[in-house]
């Protein structure tokens, strides 16, 4: 159904304009992994994530599934991206997190309610640009998530550091 395509390089060399996609935990924090370096190059993504999850924190779970959609200007060249924010967990993979990450069959799940709150977002057609998310730090095998992407209309073009 879906047109997957793999690009071996950085995601932040897509085009301007592209919807950047990751997938995000649920409690605020972009610590580690490819949330970091957005947290670096998109900071007031980063706030208006923060306030998002700040403003559901008495029930953070209530945020799964869903996909904040952000617009921001890349700090180190001034392109304008669409950044998605894929909530897939609840909790992250810090040993220091207070709300650990979810288990993978929740991710899963997830990840596919959130892909359907960011194609009612996006504009149809439009191409998202990803790294294989879930599989760094939440852990999940990236033929699983691959899987649940081949569901939707895509396309979808997907970094693979070399």
């Amino acid at each position: 159904m879906s047109s997957i395509t793999y690009f071996h390089g950085d995601l932040f060399s897509a085009p301007e304009g592209a919807i950047l996609a990751h997938s995000c935990n649920c409690i605020g924090s972009w610590g580690g992994g490819i949330a970091l370096q957005f947290k670096k190059r998109f900071p007031r993504a980063h706030k208006a994530y923060v306030d998002h999850c700040k403003a559901h924190a008495a029930a953070p779970e209530a945020l799964l599934g869903t996909c904040l959609l952000l617009e921001d200007t890349a700090e180190n060249s001034g392109a304008v991206f669409r950044i998605a924010c894929l909530f897939t967990s609840v909790g992250n993979s810090s040993s220091l997190a207070r709300i650990k990450r979810s288990p993978q069959d929740v991710i899963i799940r997830a990840t596919q309610e959130s892909m359907t709150d960011l194609g009612r977002q996006a504009d149809e057609g439009v191409t998202i640009s990803m790294p294989q998310i879930n599989a760094g730090l939440f852990c999940v095998p990236w033929e699983e998530t691959e899987a649940v992407l081949r569901g939707f209309p895509g396309p979808f073009h997907v970094y693979v550091f070399p």
